[in-house]
């Protein structure tokens, strides 16, 4: 990036940043003398693209105020304003202060961000389609979401900085050139979805031919109770009870199905005994297996997510991955369940957890039978690894009883209990929480310490020497 222009002289400079930040153009023309430095400080208006070649456009660029600041060559010597102009394409005038300077630039700011805005595309201008990214002519990034040039277009206008959009769809701004990838017309797909069903992946084709039937065709237009539409968006309700949704399909919507169902681990990625604890106690659905936290960027349409403070599922319509320039996101939408309900979602970072139904990942991935576990293994997934655990037994009213058992022990345990119908969950300190029906007792396995593992080891290891000894004597 060029260096800012300065002259060295703090007024002259201050007037220098104003200008900027209000994106006008600044060149500084510095020559040295015998006895002092002058500074020629020229301040423009940036022309739109659209005025380019017109009478308005020459105009524009006549409209500039111009600075004379001198410094002499001498210790301590103060910068002077010799001069100032403010010119336009049929007249000018002097300024004589700072403050008539300043007034001036800052209308010269105001008129620039008026005619940006005049000038600048709507964001729903921008090709619904991914765009690459050139920088300086160079591509820097490709399959940039439409949804993101958009944003960059509101903001640009809403801040009236010059952008603009070509015959190509192009969006530029500055040095940057968000070019859309159209793709060929046999690989265009629309979403189609049947009252609230799963997402159907269809060609844009077949997806045209349902809306201009429904609007167009008298055969069709009599089975129609009420239909809205925008470009090649549609929302149709049929008189015999079919709500029809159609859209284009963005990268969100097709995934590759993969080879085999992921596995739980896979699906929840790196999880902590405290993060897994309270999902256990925030969720019941986590807390009796039910439901599995999964990591945003495994969620995929037709899965069931949770509401953490509702508690209702609602249906993943589409899923858009950004994967930058900047922070990563993953943003799932849900599907709406009436005609006057919009389909709204949430923007998450890659590695947040949703909770989402078994069922439904059934439902995706098909039913895996590793899923289907026996009590013993459902002990053996929740408590996870380690040989010997700290058992504590607590009753209401009680003091807690303290033993150390080994693993198969404790898997025993939680099987008794989840036969019991206890809740059994992650424990936010570690180990496992055993609780009643009735909340008067529960049990904790609780992780060894180092040391306690330690003196564990040293008293099995003493009771094994002294059960050889007494083998050895008994002979």
């Amino acid at each position: 990036m060029a260096a800012e222009p300065r002259t060295g002289i703090k007024n002259a400079d201050e007037i220098v940043t104003l200008a900027l930040a209000h994106d006008l153009t600044v060149t500084v023309t510095s020559q040295d003398r015998d006895t002092l430095t002058s500074h020629v400080v020229r301040i423009g208006m940036r022309v739109p693209a659209a005025y380019a070649g017109t009478e308005l456009g020459r105009a524009l660029q006549n409209e500039t105020v111009t600075m004379l600041w001198t410094v002499a060559k001498r210790k301590g010597a103060r910068g002077r304003l010799e001069d100032a102009v403010a010119s336009s394409a049929v007249a000018s005038r002097k300024m004589r202060t700072l403050a008539a300077i300043t007034s001036a630039v800052q209308q010269l700011g105001r008129d620039a961000a008026q005619h940006a805005r005049d000038t600048a595309p709507l964001p729903e201008d921008v090709v619904d389609a991914p765009h690459a990214v050139y920088v300086d002519g160079r591509q820097a990034h490709a399959g940039i979401p439409a949804t993101h040039v958009r944003t960059i277009v509101k903001n640009r206008r809403s801040a009236g900085r010059l952008i603009h959009q070509d015959d190509q769809g192009a969006i530029h701004c500055d040095t940057r050139r968000y070019a859309p990838l159209p793709p060929a017309a046999e690989e265009r797909q629309h979403v189609r979805i049947v009252n609230d069903g799963p997402t159907e992946v269809i060609p844009t084709r077949e997806a045209l031919d349902e809306i201009t039937a429904a609007m167009m065709q008298p055969q069709v237009k009599r089975t129609v109770k009420r239909m809205s539409a925008s470009k090649s968006t549609a929302h149709i309700v049929y008189r015999d009870g079919r709500t029809v949704y159609l859209r284009p399909a963005t990268p969100g919507d097709t995934f590759p199905a993969p080879a085999e169902r992921p596995t739980d681990a896979e699906l929840t990625g790196d999880i902590d005994a405290g993060l897994a604890a309270y999902y256990a106690e925030t969720f019941a659905a986590v807390a009796d297996g039910s439901a599995l936290p999964v990591r945003a960027d495994m969620i995929r349409p037709g899965m069931d997510v949770i509401h953490a403070h509702m508690g209702q599922t609602r249906t993943v319509a589409t899923v858009t991955a950004y994967a930058g320039p900047g922070a990563p996101w993953v943003r799932p939408t849900w599907t709406f369940r009436s005609h006057n309900e919009s389909t709204t979602g949430s923007t998450f970072p890659p590695d947040m957890h949703l909770m989402v139904t078994r069922a439904s990942l059934d439902s995706v991935f098909g039913t895996a039978p590793a899923l289907i576990r026996s009590a013993a293994e459902n002990a053996a997934a929740l408590l996870g690894e380690g040989e010997h655990w700290m058992k504590h037994f607590r009753v209401f009213g009680r003091d807690p009883r303290t033993e150390i058992v080994d693993r198969a022990a404790a898997l025993d345990l939680i099987a008794w209990a989840e036969r019991e119908d206890w809740q059994c969950y992650r424990a936010q300190a570690g180990g496992v929480n055993l609780e009643s029906t009735t909340g008067e007792s529960s049990y904790w396995l609780e992780p060894l310490s180092e040391e306690q593992r330690a003196a564990e080891a040293d008293r099995l290891r003493t009771a094994a020497a002294r059960e050889a000894l007494a083998e050895h004597a008994g002979r």
